[in-house]
Order: C-alpha cells, then sequence, then structure tokens
C-alpha cells in the first residue's frame, strides 16, 4: 500500500509526472543559508542592528511606532532616519529572519518529498519509517552540534575531567520534531492544515499571553537582569516534565527544555506545506501561483503585524505573531524569485546560491563544526602565559590589517567564501547531504 495523497480534492490537480526542479526555492534557501552565515559569524563592531537578533522588544509595538510617528511629525528625525529608526526593522532583523525561514522550507519541501515517494510506489510502511530516521538523524546531529559547541571545550580546557553530555533542544532538533509533526498533520486536506496551523499559533499565544506564572502577573513578557518573564519560562523552571533525566550518572543526562517551541514551529511547517502544494498544481497557472502567493504571504505579514500590537514579535518565545510575519514575508520572497527565476527565466547570478541551496544541510552542520573545531578550540598561547581562541586571534589580526570595522567583516566574507567554495566541489561532484 503506497501513501495516500495530501486530499482528495487536490489527488486530480498535482503533478504525476516528475516535475522539472524549482530554481527559485534553492535560490531562497541559498539565501538564507548566506544569511545564517553572515549572522553566526558576525564580529564586525558595531555592526548595526539589521544583523543582530531583536530579541525583546522594548518597548512594545504600539508605543514604539507612536513615539516614531510623533518623532517624524515633529521633524525630530530626517527622513533617513524615520527610514533607518522605523519601529519593525528593529523589532524583526535580518537575524530573525533566519530561522522561520528555515522552517518554511522544510514545509515547502513536505508536498515533494511526499509526491517523490509515491511516484516511486514504497509501501505505506517504508515511507512513514523513513521519516522515523529522518527525524532520529536531525536529533542526532543536533545533539552532536551542541556537544562540541557548547561543552567540548569546557571539558578540554576545564578543571572538571569527568566526561558528560547533556542532550536538550536546539536548532536541528526542534527542525526534527517540528518536521514530524507537520508530516503527520500533511496527510489532511489544505483546509483542515491551514486550521490546524491557526489552532497551534492560537494555542502557544493563548498561553504565553494568560498562562499563570507564579508570583508574576500572566502575560508578563519581558527580560529583566538575565531572567525570562513567560509562561513558558515559568513552565521550564517548574514542570516535572521538563526537569533533567539523569540516563547515566555523572555522565549523561536529557532534558525536554525547548519543546514548547514546536507548536509554532509546526504550524509554520504546515503553512509551508501549503504553498508547496500552490506550486506542485497542474491546473494553475505559473504567474497564478506566484500571485497566490504574494497574496497569500501578504495577507500573513499583515495578520501577524496587527497581531504585534496584542503581543510583540519575540524570537526565543517563537511569539505567533513573530512567525506569521515571517512566513508572510518569506512567502512574498519566494513569489517573486518564482517569477523571476522559473516564469521569466532569469537565472543570471544565482548559481552561487544554488550551490549553498542545494546542500543546506551539509553546510549549516559542517560549517558550525568546523568552526567550532578548526577555529574556536584550538589556542594561540602567548609570552606570559595568557592563550586565546584561534578565531579571536584571526579576526584581531584582521582588524588590525584593515581596521576594526572592516576587519570583522573581512573575517565573515572569508569565511563565506571558504565555504562556498566547498560546498561548490561537493556541488560539481554531486555530492548532496540528503536525510
Amino acid at each position: 500500500m503506497t501513501e495516500t495523497a495530501p486530499g482528495p480534492e487536490i489527488l486530480p490537480r498535482v503533478k504525476s509526472q516528475k516535475a522539472e526542479r524549482l530554481v527559485s526555492l534553492d535560490v531562497f534557501r541559498g539565501l538564507v543559508i548566506v544569511a545564517m552565515l553572515i549572522v553566526n559569524n558576525l564580529y564586525a563592531s558595531p555592526a548595526g542592528y539589521f544583523w543582530k537578533h531583536a530579541e525583546w522588544v522594548d518597548p512594545w509595538p504600539a508605543q514604539a511606532f507612536s513615539q516614531w510617528w510623533h518623532a517624524v511629525s515633529t521633524h525630530a528625525l530626517t527622513w533617513t532616519a524615520a527610514f533607518t529608526e522605523f519601529p519593525l526593522w528593529k523589532q524583526c532583523t535580518l537575524a530573525d529572519y533566519v530561522m522561520p525561514w528555515f522552517m518554511l522550507i522544510i514545509g515547502l519541501a513536505i508536498p515533494y518529498s511526499a509526491a517523490s515517494m509515491n511516484a516511486r510506489g514504497l509501501p505505506r510502511r517504508a515511507i512513514w519509517k523513513r521519516l522515523i530516521k529522518r527525524t532520529i538523524v536531525l536529533i542526532v546531529l543536533g545533539w552532536i552540534l551542541c556537544y562540541f559547541r557548547d561543552q567540548f571545550t569546557d571539558w578540554l580546557y576545564g578543571p572538571k575531567a569527568t566526561f558528560h553530555i547533556s542532550l536538550g533542544m536546539d536548532v536541528l532538533q526542534l527542525l526534527g520534531v517540528g518536521y514530524f509533526v507537520a508530516r503527520i498533520f500533511y496527510e489532511l486536506p489544505g483546509a483542515p492544515r491551514l486550521l490546524i496551523a491557526l489552532a497551534l499559533f492560537i494555542w502557544h499565544w493563548a498561553f504565553l499571553r494568560f498562562w499563570p506564572q507564579g508570583a508574576m502577573p500572566a502575560g508578563t513578557f519581558m527580560e529583566s537582569a538575565g531572567h525570562q518573564y513567560t509562561a513558558a519560562q515559568y513552565a521550564y523552571d517548574h514542570w516535572p516534565i521538563f526537569r533533567s533525566l539523569t540516563l547515566i550518572p555523572n555522565h549523561l543526562t536529557l532534558n525536554c527544555i525547548g519543546l514548547l517551541s514546536v507548536p509554532p514551529a509546526a504550524a509554520t511547517m504546515l503553512l509551508g506545506t501549503l504553498a508547496g502544494d500552490c506550486l506542485r498544481r497542474a491546473d494553475v497557472s505559473d504567474h497564478d501561483k506566484a500571485s497566490r502567493l504574494f497574496w497569500s504571504g501578504a495577507l500573513a505579514a499583515a495578520v501577524g503585524l496587527a497581531w504585534s500590537f496584542d503581543f510583540p514579535f519575540n524570537k526565543p518565545r517563537w511569539t505567533p505573531c513573530y512567525l506569521l510575519w515571517t512566513t508572510g514575508v518569506g512567502l512574498v520572497v519566494i513569489a517573486f524569485l518564482y517569477w523571476l527565476i522559473d516564469i521569466r527565466k532569469i537565472r543570471r547570478l544565482t548559481y552561487p546560491f544554488i550551490v549553498f541551496g542545494t546542500n543546506a544541510l551539509a553546510v549549516y552542520w559542517l560549517s558550525i563544526m568546523g568552526k567550532v573545531l578548526l577555529l574556536n578550540t584550538p589556542r594561540v598561547h602567548f609570552r606570559g602565559g595568557t592563550s586565546e581562541r584561534l578565531v579571536d586571534y584571526l579576526v584581531a589580526a584582521l582588524k588590525h590589517a584593515f581596521g576594526f570595522r572592516f576587519g570583522g567583516w573581512a573575517f565573515t566574507l572569508l569565511f563565506i567564501t571558504f565555504w562556498w567554495f566547498v560546498l561548490d566541489f561537493m556541488h560539481r561532484r554531486k555530492l548532496f547531504w540528503k536525510l
């Protein structure tokens, strides 16, 4: 028995033959990878708010827009400053788009993956075994990455000799679990999937907005003295399910902190599956597909922006308004790239991004592991007994050579260039890291 189509009303409308690969999606994925590499390897100082996570928004949007408009109307800001100081740019920066767009891309890929498995006639049991395998591999890769990034250096150079691993939730783990949840719901037709995505967003908003927080008033949402006052943080601190579980005494622990981010992540991916279904339809013209993606994205962004006046954009807690806004903007960008690259066939300068986009998992995992093991872990020792990480030594040398600001950017560009050549080598030899 083969896997069923996502819904009976979609079955006659989806292309049954193998469709031409959408270059625009590879380019979009490549753009997200480049943004990720910039954000994760930013050493320019000062770099400006555009390149850093907005994190905790203060003041909240209503007050921020009111203050901005007052400054504009009283001519306290020049027109240039009025644009650069526009509250929305500071409440959702380039860095804040990266992770939600990764989730959107995963959702977009689900219809293509499901159709490919159907075309090959894989038994239903084999399909779900493969999906479970993908989820487990993503989680394990995330655990390996987190250990070397967060724990290995302390164990290597620290005073403690006991080997200890703490397993928890991070980027790849969240993507893996969120993907599995979204893939389960993909078995439903499009309309129920949309309703489930909205229900997950509303549940997450209601939890953050109204769930009791102990001594703090419900709906408290701020960061103070290093503590995040949210219902999620209260749950992580007090609910028994989020207590660390000792698997091997003194050596291995497991915690589930971060699981509350799965519902909004899965909701974002479900919206991506709807966009993927739209792109695969055979009874809709390419221009209509681009138009539908554009207007759906504009609607999602508008709803997200309006919702933020009740509860602000926030990446650490994945507020639904933030994910709706970033998803909407992502769909608008995809619609434009689809029109430009796949409809108009304007493909100049797309190859550098295709190289990154067709091997996204490889460049994500390898770039972080490579930096940790080759740049963060090695130490440069000086006379007098002091030492510093190799990456800090190289950045300091570049800043000395090119200036304080441009030296930091020089390192970022060199890092990205190095990994582009690595990925280009893999691309030319058709070495693609797929799960």
